[in-house]
């Protein structure tokens, strides 16, 4: 077996870790020639995904990754990771691919097999240009979570209005059964990548894993940070960065009210 460096090892958990808390169980890491390792996959809804190239493990030149089971990966690492000397390896296939990975240190040893890549579905790239930037106060999560579980809703939608003076606002507004509202202003004023492009927009997203995601970017801000940015393109997709991840949500059909 290789041994996975101490840096590759943190990154890989980094992964994981953010994986989970989007909701997304199989992924690929990939380290193609001339290009720096990337990140991606989708989870089973389809309605979430990772594509990134930041802090992404690297295994080796042209090296490929399937994870499936996340949630048993981690279960099974965090048995040995507290351990000083814990030390994690792989083994590679005839194809380059990462067949099993190991975890050992002084108090025991165990390994995971990895799936195949060829059965791991992980979209290559998003065409959706970044539209706008929504910066969100850190001190609004409390509330918009807070929201979600009084109105029990499913799904959110993001809204941007034109206000009396000429500025666009954005709104996050949660509908239950009976379609009444409970709608959170969470911008004053929107930053447009093309001030000539600014218009109005509504999109609807899945809830779960949205406020999994803020509240884990709340808790991670540096106390001198008072907010991050919500991206949204222009078909509609939303762009969070977490643990210098992106994650893309995927806008849904209006179902507020279901």
């Amino acid at each position: 077996m290789s041994s996975l460096s101490k840096e590759n090892n943190q990154k890989l958990n980094k992964v994981i870790e953010t994986c989970l808390l989007a909701g997304i169980e199989s992924v690929l890491i990939e380290n193609l020639k001339d290009q720096p390792p990337v990140v991606r996959g989708i989870n089973d809804d389809r309605t979430c995904l990772i594509l990134s190239n930041e802090d992404v493990p690297d295994f080796g030149q042209d090296v490929v990754i399937g994870l499936s089971r996340m949630r048993d990966l981690r279960s099974r690492a965090n048995v040995l990771a507290t351990n000083a000397d814990f030390e994690m390896s792989f083994d590679l296939n005839a194809k380059n691919e990462v067949s099993v990975l190991g975890f050992k240190s002084a108090k025991g040893k165990t390994q995971f097999r990895c799936a195949s890549p060829s059965i791991i579905k992980a979209p290559k790239a998003v065409n959706d240009e970044e539209h706008a930037i929504i910066a969100i106060n850190k001190e609004d999560v409390q509330t918009i979570n807070a929201a979600a579980k009084a109105m029990s809703a499913k799904t959110f939608t993001l809204l941007c209005k034109k206000n009396g003076e000429g500025k666009y606002e954005a709104f996050i507004e949660f509908y239950d059964t009976n379609q009444d509202v409970f709608s959170i202003k969470v911008a004053d004023d929107i930053d447009f990548i093309d001030p000539s492009a600014k218009a109005t927009f509504v999109y609807y997203y899945m809830s779960d894993i949205f406020l999994s995601l803020i509240r884990q970017i709340q808790g991670a801000l540096p106390e001198t940070e008072t907010s991050f940015p919500l991206i949204v393109g222009k078909g509609g997709t939303l762009r969070l960065i977490i643990n210098n991840h992106v994650i893309i949500l995927v806008p849904q059909t209006n179902t507020q009210g279901d």
